[in-house]
């Protein structure tokens, strides 16, 4: 399996034969081998991540750093999926300014900004505040482009689920106690949260193929290929690898590039790769079967 795998993975970024065979391959090959491609990397990046997690995340606790974070006479109710909060001598928004560890030039000013007069939120409100997150009457709204980049995409988390709770300084310092006290569970949950989430992504990918296989279709016929649906949806889950690849190394370098815009584009240049040199094998093999001096 893993001499398989070894070389499909050799063949899925350069190989013109390999891209020619695909009508020949079957179909569960190729899902094993994607699967075991997304296991793998999600297993290495994850490891990767945890490792620069587990010395931020040490310094974080040692230093009492959420209950520094939490300002005296703060509370946050969660009661009945409804969100209320209370802060001595102000009133809202409460805004907590990002960390420093997590700043960079084109981060958002504000990690959290409370704002439980608004009822929900969107990409417009996380904007207009400067915020990653905002958390309102009945959900928190996240930013889905990461610390590194202003708001996009965002990501919701509704609080009808959620437990009746209080959280304030207090509950913070026994967070702090907790992270110190638990290293290897809080690394191995981090890690696999990591796992499982990069594992995911990779498997809707395949999904993603399916719907991408149609642009294979139009880019193979510019290149003088009669593909079947089939082929073209095994041509691109195959090169999805260096996408993939990449994709992992501007995780671990903390780089957020939009994946929907690139990743494609560089499968379709692995294939262009791939299909032109034998265009070109052929052209030089038709100019051998010319007769050189057709007129003795």
């Amino acid at each position: 399996m893993w001499e398989n795998f070894r070389y499909d993975f050799r063949d899925s970024i350069y190989n013109p034969a390999f891209y020619e065979t695909q009508s020949e391959r079957p179909l569960r090959s190729s899902f094993a081998y994607f699967i075991v491609l997304g296991t793998i990397l999600a297993i290495v990046t994850g490891a990767v991540l945890t490792a620069e997690f587990f010395p931020v995340y040490r310094s974080f606790a040692a230093r009492d750093a959420a209950a520094q974070y939490v300002p005296a006479g703060f509370s946050l109710t969660i009661k009945g999926g409804v969100a209320s909060s209370t802060l001595s001598g102000q009133s809202e928004p409460f805004s907590f300014p990002m960390p420093a560890m997590l700043k960079s030039a084109s981060s958002p000013s504000h990690l959290l900004v409370i704002d439980t007069k608004e009822d929900h939120g969107d990409a417009a409100l996380l904007a207009s505040l400067d915020a990653f997150s905002v958390l309102t009457r009945h959900s928190i709204v996240m930013s889905g482009n990461g610390f590194a980049q202003k708001p996009g995409s965002v990501q919701t988390a509704d609080f009808s689920g959620i437990p009746d709770m209080t959280i304030n300084r207090g509950l913070a310092s026994a967070l702090d106690r907790w992270l110190l006290a638990h290293p290897i569970e809080v690394s191995a949950a981090f890690f696999l949260a990591m796992f499982v989430k990069l594992f995911l992504t990779a498997l809707a990918y395949l999904v993603y193929c399916v719907f991408f296989a149609f642009a294979v279709l139009v880019v193979a016929y510019f290149f003088g290929r009669a593909l079947r649906y089939r082929d073209a949806y095994l041509s691109a889950v195959h090169s999805f690898t260096l996408p993939l690849l990449a994709n992992s190394f501007f995780l671990i370098a903390g780089l957020a590039v939009p994946f929907w815009l690139w990743g494609p584009t560089l499968s379709l240049m692995v294939l262009a790769m791939n299909w032109r040199p034998e265009r070109a094998a052929e052209s030089d093999e038709d100019k051998e079967e010319e007769d050189p001096n057709p007129y003795r």
